[in-house]
């Protein structure tokens, strides 16, 4: 390959540094078991790397939502349907400024039971990394916004119990939608 020891050595550190290697001095090099730690600090250091990138994570984070769909449809049952909508009814009540809680809580709900706990670690690595580089976006939600949202959500719910992927990707579009027109408010 011609790489120098040093050039391996420093990799080896880089990689231990942001959590994606353990090295075990006279033991040797082990790949972390703190997946999402480690995913975190890699793609923390890739957007510090290019600020540019923190734009994209949004676009990813939707993809990654696309997938969990995927994996809902004719797979959840009535105690997991009654806890998606007890959490669309908390935001039906709540203060707007709870409403970045109970948006986040419904994603990452649907996202755990999906059942793949390698994509519920990456979408929730990249959806803590939205909120860190792009803030929430539901600070400060106007009335009719939060009613549009939470119409989102029941869109998103209803689809999946009907079945119907594609009830359920178009509430997730119109949420990012949504999402971006916050974004662009704000700036």
């Amino acid at each position: 390959l011609k790489v120098g020891r040093y050039s391996v050595r420093e990799a080896m550190r880089i990689l231990e540094g942001i959590g994606i290697i353990k090295c075990r001095v006279g033991d040797g090099n082990y790949i972390s078991s703190d997946f999402k730690s480690g995913f975190s600090r890699l793609v923390t250091v890739f957007i510090k790397l290019d600020k540019n990138k923190a734009a994209g994570l949004s676009g990813l984070r939707r993809g990654l939502e696309f997938e969990i769909i995927f994996s809902l449809i004719n797979t959840l049952n009535e105690n997991d349907f009654k806890r998606l909508r007890e959490i669309i009814n908390c935001m039906k009540v709540c203060d707007n400024d709870k409403i970045p809680f109970y948006d986040g809580l419904f994603h990452k709900t649907l996202a755990s039971l999906s059942g793949n706990p390698l994509l519920n670690d990456i979408f929730a690595v990249i959806n803590d990394m939205v909120d860190n580089f792009l803030g929430s976006v539901w600070d400060g939600i106007s009335q009719s916004g939060k009613e549009v949202l939470i119409k989102a959500h029941e869109e998103i719910l209803s689809g999946i119990e009907q079945g119907d992927m594609s009830v359920s990707l178009n509430a997730i579009i119109k949420h990012y939608i949504i999402a971006e027109r916050m974004m662009n408010n704000k700036e």
